[in-house]
C-alpha cells in the first residue's frame, strides 16, 4: 500500500487520524516535501511505513526541515530523496517492497 498525502500539514494529518481511516501503508511520499508543519509523530505512527519518499526537498529553500527529518530517525522509518540521491522506483509485488535509485 502506497500512501500519497500531498502538501497536508498536521491539522489535516490531525483530521486523517481522527476520521478513524486507516493510514498504514508501506510506503508515504513524505508530506509537503518535508516542512516543519508535516510529518507530526502521530501521523507517522499511523501509516507506520516502512519506507518514506521525500520528493524535491534540498531544492526547496529550508525543505526539508531538520526538525520533520529527524521524526523519521526516530522512528526507524528509513528514508530516500529525490534531492540528494536522484529518480527513484519503488515497487511492491507479492508483499515483498523494494526500491531502485536511478544512478
Amino acid at each position: 500500500m502506497f500512501l500519497f498525502p500531498g502538501d497536508i500539514g498536521g491539522s489535516v494529518e490531525e483530521e486523517l487520524i481522527t476520521s478513524g481511516a486507516s493510514l498504514k501503508a508501506d510506503v508515504l511520499k513524505i508530506p509537503h516535501h518535508g516542512s516543519l508543519t508535516s510529518s507530526t509523530l502521530p501521523f507517522l505512527r499511523a501509516v507506520s511505513p516502512k519506507l518514506a519518499v521525500l520528493s524535491g526537498g534540498g531544492v526547496m529553500a529550508g525543505l526539508p526541515a531538520r526538525q520533520t527529518m529527524e521524526r523519521y530517525r526516530m522512528l526507524s522509518i528509513p528514508t530516500v530523496r529525490t534531492d540528494s540521491q536522484g529518480p527513484i522506483t519503488v515497487c511492491s509485488r507479492a508483499g515483498r517492497l523494494t526500491y531502485h535509485i536511478a544512478q
